[in-house]
This record gives C-alpha cells, structure tokens and sequence, in this order.
C-alpha cells in the first residue's frame, strides 16, 4: 500500500528496559510534538478535523458509526487503512464527549503512522465493507497496554485539551490575564504628601508573589513572555519608591538627583510597555512605533530639561518655586505621559468589561479598570499641585492611592477566586468519582492510560486527570454492557420506578443499577452476549455537563437504592 499520504510522526519505538516513568514522560513529550503539527479547526469538531485531514492527506477519510448490537470484543473505534481511503469506525451509543474522544484517538494513529500487528479479520467482520481484501491496516481501540494505543489515547487527551474541551490550568486568560497586573505608576511624591507606606509595600509585595508565581509558565510560554517582563518592570519601577530600596539606593549611588532621574526614566519605558501589552491583551492594533517613539521623546526632552536646569540634589516637586530644581515643563511632561497611559489602559478595561463576558471576568475588569481610572485621578491630582503649590491637594493623595490598591486588588482578586474556585469544584468531582472509577477500572483494567502510582499522577495537571477519570469510567461502561443481561436491566428499572426518583436523578439511577449487575456478572463468571439496548444514558459534547451525569450516577451507586438493588441481585442469583 501507498504510504505517501501524511505522516506527522514516524512509528513509535520501545525500549523493553526502560523504567515506566522514563516511557511515561517521553510519551507526553512525543504527543506533544505531535499535537504541535495538527492545525485544528475553530471552532473545534472531530468531524472538521477529519475534513481537514483527509484534504490535506489527499486521501478520502469515511467517519462512520459502529454498527449494533455489540458483540463482545467489539472496539469502542477502529481505525482501518484501505488502498483508497481510511475508515474510522466510533461507538456510537455512548456520550457525545466520548464519541469524540474515540474519534481523535482512531486520529492518533493515523498521524503517526501506528501499523496493525496483523491481519486480524476478526476485527473488522461485523463491519460492512465494499472491499474488506483492501484492508492494509485495522488499529482497534480496545486496550491501552501496547505503546501505539497509549500514544494514540495521549493524543487525544492533548488534543482535546488544545482544542479547548478539557479546562486550560488557569482562568486567568484572555484579557484579564493580560491587564491584573497593569497597575498605574505613582512614581512621584510631592514634599509633604502622606502616603501610609504599609499600603505601598502590601500591594508591590503582592505584584511581586503574583510575578514569581508566573514566571515558570511565562518563561516556558512564548505569547506569555513579554507581559511578564513588563509586569517585572512594573515591580521594579514601583519598588524602587519604597523607603527600604530608596535607603539602599542611597548608600549606593552617592547622587540622589541620578537615582530620581533613572527612576523617571526607567517608569516611561514601563509606562508604555504595560500600555502597550494592555493593547495587545486586548486585541487592539499595537502602535509600536507611536507608542515606544512617544516614550523616547518623552524620555529625551525630559532629559536635556533636567541637564539644562540650574544645579539641584534632587528631581522632586519643590514646595516653592525659589528652591531650585528641574522646571515645571519636566513635571507637566511626566505626568501627561502617565496621565494618557494609565487612562487608555482604564478604559480599555472598561470597554472590555461591557462585552458578554463571564460574570466574575466582567465584575474584575470594571474593579481593575477603576482602579487604573483612579491612578489617572491621582495624576491629575499631582499636576493640580503642580500649578498651584496648593496644600489643598497633597491630603487627597493619601485616601486616592488607598483607594486605587483597593479597586486593584479587588479587580484582581476577582479571577483568583475563581480560580481557586474552579480548581475546588475539580477536585471535588475527581473524589467525587473515586469510589465509581475504582470499581469500573479494577474490573476492566486496560481502559487506564496513566503513570503507575499516585505521585506520578499528582504532576499531571487536575484538569487532565479529571478528564481521564471521565473517559475512562466511559470505557470501562462499554467494556461491561455486554455482561447485562435484559432480565437484570428490567429488575434495574423497576427497582428505580418503585422507589419514586425524580428525573434525572432517576436515569442516573438505572445507570448504577446496571453496573452493579454488570460487575457482578462479571465477578461471578457469566460470558459477555451481544448488547442492543442503549445504555450510554444522557451525555453531553460539554466536559461540565459530562462530569456532572457521573457525578450522578457516582452518587447513585453509593446510595442505599442501589445497595438494595445488589442485594436483590443476590437474592436472585
């Protein structure tokens, strides 16, 4: 047979001794690899992603159901290679997340060229081909012991998790991900103003933890990297005014008037990265050349004033105009500088938080933007004293700054809680299946794809493992259909009737009845037979609404309706 068709990975090689955890990590690094060279569609469905492929193969690709009822040893997929097109054949009476799953994993292995170990026609006989003599190659998903299944289910999993259906790490995405940080700058104190400096030094404290937190997965993530490094310069540029740093600076550099001229400068440059990260987060043109060039002009008239204006010890707002010092046009420059980039970022996080967003998403953009908002007060604020030398002005900075740390970090906070929010819902619905996984998978142990013991699995990321928990308890209910007999589903569904349960509590009801029958057919040494009804029950293409059905039905199986139910089966043994 031709294999000049596409081939994103040669075959995958074994090393017999090898340690399991080498094999483990070096299979997700060449799933990786893989999944790096597939172009999936948007939005995302296995059915355009075959679409896609067959094009670009140039080889038609036939996605069909498999046919009913099942027999046992039937695959819940099959990939089969003929001369003139590929066939995937998908179980179609289970979830529609599962029916997916099934389908990107029969995907893996044409990708990566996995070859069948023979010409096994048993595997395709129920299945009504044309041509069967045409068959090159038949790759069932039936077990995850050889490496091409592993590598073809780890596929899928990363697959499916790019493609969006399996929840990213972190909510923190899109634009507020790009704005929490993009704090306004209060790079200058007028003499005599009172800023309480435990509200300074809490809040850079925090921009710096929320900065070290992200830098392992900003530094390993290209798009990330810049607006790191300008939350970093922000944190730099507002803790170079805290007392502490300012000390040290001055034991360092003996001329205080350098370090305040550095500092302003340095505050431009980061002034108008946060800005224009802000843009980019947003999804904004990004006017490199106006902002950066308006930077340096700004940078550069700021510094011939400075050089220009008579000796003075330092670049600080003279309460009165006979101290010498840099002149106002070197204030005015600064603070409209700031004023403009601290208010375009506000806005734009307000015009971000009117589209339809998520609610916490929104309620954190508006709190950020205000808090921006309010650093374009404090400015105003600053070029107000600026003019005048009032006193009136210099009370107002202390409550302004309290409260725009106050929005900010409210804004701020807003994505976090959610976050630990979701990250707790996940972990209550991965233990929440436990007792349900277990069952399933000690009875049909080859539906598990994952390492060898809790501590391996632990660095698998919560969401990726919830995600197999899922597909796997969808597996193992394939693999045990074929071991409920009609006598067993019947009692199931009048034992569930008699005790008056609300749908769909109900449905999740049967389902664990059946189970527990199945299991105990199984445990009890019955063969498998053909399976006709549909037992897959209600499912979903959604990952919630699919965890939230077996979370049901994990819950069903522990209940004392159930408990009753074996009981019954006992007694009728």
């Amino acid at each position: 047979m031709s294999r000049d068709y596409l081939i994103i990975c040669p075959p995958a090689s074994t090393s017999p001794g090898e340690p399991h955890q080498m094999r483990w990590r070096r299979l997700r690094r060449r799933c990786q690899q893989v999944i790096g060279g597939i172009s999936l569609p948007e939005p995302f469905s296995a059915q355009e992603l075959c679409a896609r492929l067959a094009q670009e193969r140039g080889r038609p690709l036939h996605l069909l159901p498999l046919p009913t009822p099942t027999v046992p040893g039937t695959p819940s997929g099959m990939w089969l290679a003929a001369e003139r097109g590929d066939y995937i054949f998908y179980d179609a009476q289970t979830s529609p997340l599962h029916q997916e799953h099934i389908i990107v994993h029969e995907i893996g292995h044409m990708v990566c060229g996995h070859r069948s170990a023979g010409d096994d026609q048993r595997l395709y006989r129920h299945i009504d081909l044309a041509d069967p003599h045409s068959i090159r190659q038949a790759l069932p998903r039936l077990r995850y012991s050889d490496e091409q299944e592993q590598e073809a289910e780890m596929i899928a999993s990363l697959l499916l998790e790019a493609a969006g259906r399996v929840p990213p790490p972190t909510l923190l995405s899109g634009m507020l991900g790009g704005l929490e940080s993009a704090m306004g700058l209060r790079n200058t104190r007028p003499c005599g103003s009172i800023v309480p400096a435990w509200i300074e030094t809490v809040g850079i404290t925090t921009l710096w933890a929320v900065t070290l937190a992200r830098a392992p997965q900003a530094i390993r993530t290209r798009q990330q990297r810049p607006l790191w490094f300008a939350i970093v310069m922000t944190a730099l540029a507002m803790s170079m005014h805290l007392d502490p740093v300012t000390a040290t600076l001055a034991h360092l550099v003996p001329s205080a008037h350098w370090i305040d001229l550095t500092t302003h400068l340095f505050s431009i440059i980061d002034a108008a990265a946060v800005l224009w990260f802000v843009l980019h987060a947003a999804g904004r043109h990004r006017p490199t050349t106006l902002v950066f060039g308006a930077a340096l002009a700004v940078m550069a008239t700021m510094l011939i004033l400075d050089i220009s204006a008579p000796p003075h010890a330092r670049n600080q707002i003279a309460p009165s105009l006979a101290i010498r010092s840099v002149p106002n046009a070197y204030w005015w420059i600064f603070f409209a500088f700031h004023l403009v980039a601290d208010t375009t970022c506000g806005l734009v996080c307000w015009s971000q938080g009117r589209r339809e967003t998520p609610r916490l998403l929104r309620y954190g953009l508006r709190l950020f933007g205000t808090g921006i908002l309010l650093a374009s007060l404090l400015w105003v604020l600053k070029l107000g004293y600026l003019h005048t030398r009032s006193p009136f002005f210099v009370p107002l900075f202390s409550p302004v700054t309290g409260i725009e740390a106050l929005f900010m970090a409210a804004g701020a906070a807003l994505p976090v809680l959610a976050q630990i929010h979701t990250r707790w819902q996940h972990q209550k619905a991965y233990r929440g299946l436990d007792v349900l996984w277990r069952d399933l998978t000690t009875a049909t142990p080859d539906v598990i794809l994952g390492p060898g013991n809790r501590l391996r699995a632990a660095a698998t990321p919560l969401q990726l493992r919830l995600y197999r928990r899922v597909i796997e308890i969808r597996d193992a209910m394939i693999a045990l259909r074929n071991y409920v007999t009609p006598a067993a589903l019947d009692l199931a569904r009048r034992h569930v009737t008699d005790h008056s349960l609300p749908e769909p509590v109900a449905e999740a009801h049967v389902t664990a009845c059946w189970l527990t029958a199945a299991l105990h057919a199984l445990h009890s040494g019955h063969p498998p037979q053909p399976q006709s009804v549909n037992l897959a029950g209600p499912g979903a293409l959604d990952l919630t609404d699919e965890i939230n059905y077996l979370l049901r039905v994990a819950a069903a199986y522990q209940s004392p309706t159930n408990h009753a139910y074996r009981t019954s089966l006992l007694g009728t043994a």
